[in-house]
């Protein structure tokens, strides 16, 4: 599935807490407060969470990488990312 997929992915970047990139499915996941739905056209499908705030005052930059992905055997190639930052 999806998540699976997603475990092939590297997170990187710099982090001083303990929070970790993690998969989820539920776009009204409650962790974080007062943020409303995450409203991707594909959120029930899964994406992929950093929750900041659970992170405390911790310095942190991070970034999750796709493993390659083979689109030789195609004409045209396009990618949507929706994003939700508050």
């Amino acid at each position: 599935g999806s998540e699976d997929a997603f475990n092939a992915w590297t997170k990187g970047g710099t982090n001083d807490g303990a929070e970790d990139w993690f998969w989820s499915d539920d776009p009204t996941i409650a962790t974080f407060g007062a943020q409303p739905a995450f409203g991707a056209t594909t959120a029930a499908n899964g994406f992929a969470v950093f929750n900041s705030d659970t992170n405390g005052n911790a310095a942190h930059d991070v970034t999750i990488t796709s493993p390659a992905i083979d689109c030789s055997s195609q004409s045209s190639v396009f990618i949507r990312v929706e994003n939700q930052y508050f």
